[in-house]
């Protein structure tokens, strides 16, 4: 993600076997299909196909939400290990088991689903 935002992302967890492999695949293609179609794409475009619950009645204030959120979703699907730093580091605002657990975070995300072709 271009400063992917960990925040938004799709959490599965991993059972490796040929079902969930494909439909994982699937998933992060179609995943990525739409951060692509995002980006893209005019903000106006974009909160065009929000569905209405996830707009405002201020057109204005919704369009300029979507043009500072925009740079933050990824536009490959891929995230960082900076990323998955910022994640943690906002969680451990919040959350104290998360603050004083110890975590590895190369352990808790793969990229290896968008990854491949």
């Amino acid at each position: 993600m271009i400063l992917d935002d960990p925040q938004t992302t799709t959490i599965v967890e991993c059972k490796r076997d040929r079902l969930h492999d494909v439909a994982g695949r699937r998933m992060a293609a179609a995943i990525v299909r739409t951060l692509q179609w995002i980006h893209s794409h005019s903000p106006e475009q974009v909160r065009e196909k929000l569905p209405e619950a996830s707009r405002t009645q201020d057109v204005q204030s919704d369009l300029e939400a979507l043009r500072i959120a925009i740079p933050f979703f990824s536009s490959d699907g891929v995230i960082s290990p900076e990323s998955a730093q910022v994640a943690r580091e906002a969680a451990e605002a919040t959350v104290a088991k998360i603050r004083n657990a110890d975590i590895d975070l190369a352990k808790t995300y793969t990229n290896d689903l968008v990854r491949e072709k």
